[in-house]
């Protein structure tokens, strides 16, 4: 009788992660249990993944983290991936093992820097035939922004920027005007006879002194949304007497709470056709391998403020 041995950690994921909240510099090669599926997971083999702004908010604070860290239990990020399904729940509608797919997952469970990922199918939408895995693992909320707002809204898209290169990055995304956001909005607007906006879309902290601004330019019955968080105290009367509407928009919100998850598959049902038809491009500028050293330096240029586009790393399944 021949025995065959296991192997150790056969039945873990391997991932770069770390078992304390700090500096980027803490990640190291991890392995963590891999657990049963839930009904309406896919278990999918990883591509590539890109780093957000989520991911080293994340690895600073450990928010959401349900259980203590541990050498056992690491946190592992890794929110917007693209990926291959290779096992299904056994409540799961829309997948098939074998598809190809590309998400923004839930980050109140493991991120997809590992070479396998859970995720709920509700959140994942088929990967567009024409992009690769490095582009379409990459997200990027202010630069589709702007492609949706111009090319799907057809909208007159200011965008700001203060440096040449993020102002080139910015018009070949579609923006029609892009100003400097260190000098006094008002005063760059008023250069191109602008006095008021119908929408104001936040994608950086939300600050008493920009949200001071915010209140000056938006339009009487205009919409303001902010989508990192409103860190300070903000004088919301600014926006009363104009009958403003604020909106905080937390992509992660409904896989966290589990409200409405579905609308996530869809979403990127709509964008899997637009990326097809080419209405919308890729945003990815790094393309870099998987691996320690690449995922510290990947943390640290998102989190430098500097970053223009996407900072993708590719050849996770290789890792």
């Amino acid at each position: 009788m021949r025995v065959v041995e296991k192997k150790e950690n056969e039945d873990k994921i391997k991932a770069i992660g770390t078992n304390q909240a700090g500096d980027a510099k803490l990640f190291k090669e991890v392995y963590y249990e891999r657990g049963n599926l839930g009904p309406r997971d896919l278990l999918v083999k990883v591509f590539a993944v890109s780093i957000n702004p989520v991911d080293y908010k994340k690895r600073k604070f450990a928010f959401l983290e349900s259980k203590p860290l541990s050498d056992k239990n690491p946190m592992v990020m890794g929110y917007d991936a693209s990926a291959e399904v290779i096992a299904v729940g056994s409540q799961v509608e829309f997948f098939k093992v074998g598809d190809l797919v590309y998400y923004s997952g839930d980050v109140s469970r493991k991120g997809a820097n590992g070479t396998e990922h859970i995720v709920d199918e509700r959140i994942v939408g088929f990967k567009p035939k024409n992009l690769t895995h490095p582009d379409a693992g990459a997200g990027g909320v202010g630069s589709a922004a702007i492609q949706l707002a111009k090319r799907i809204l057809g909208l007159h898209v200011v965008a700001t920027a203060s440096r040449t290169d993020t102002v080139d990055f910015c018009t070949k995304m579609g923006a029609d005007l892009v100003i400097n956001h260190r000098n006094p909005l008002a005063e760059e607007l008023q250069k191109h006879d602008i006095k008021e906006v119908d929408y104001i879309l936040n994608c950086y902290d939300m600050t008493p002194e920009y949200f001071k601004q915010i209140a000056h330019l938006i339009k009487p019955f205009g919409e303001v949304c902010g989508i990192a968080g409103f860190e300070y105290p903000l004088e919301l009367q600014l926006l009363f007497n104009k009958a403003v509407r604020i909106s905080m928009v937390f992509m992660g919100g409904r896989p966290v709470y589990k409200v409405d998850m579905e609308t996530q598959h869809k979403y990127f049902k709509q964008f899997t056709q637009w990326f097809e038809e080419k209405t919308l491009v890729p945003t990815l500028t790094i393309c870099e391998d998987f691996n320690v050293e690449n995922l510290i330096k990947a943390h640290e240029k998102v989190e430098s403020g500097t970053m223009i586009g996407k900072y993708v790393l590719h050849n996770v399944d290789k890792f």
